[in-house]
């Protein structure tokens, strides 16, 4: 999981340079590493849209 959650910062670095970007998320039983402070911060300036998301009231309002 650790080497998925670098590769997946990457990835939001990455996208955050090119704010025209959006980003699709599958995020099933991963929704608390992914919704990280550390995570999503980078993809503040961009678009996220997050699909088959199974969290639950209080991690749908980090989004």
């Amino acid at each position: 999981m650790d080497q998925q959650k670098e590769v997946f910062r990457r990835v939001l670095q990455a996208c955050a340079k090119s704010p025209d970007k959006v980003l699709s998320v599958h995020s099933v039983r991963a929704v608390t590493p992914v919704l990280d402070g550390s995570m999503i911060r980078p993809a503040r300036s961009i678009k996220v849209v997050f699909h088959w998301f199974s969290g639950n009231r209080a991690e749908h309002s980090v989004l």
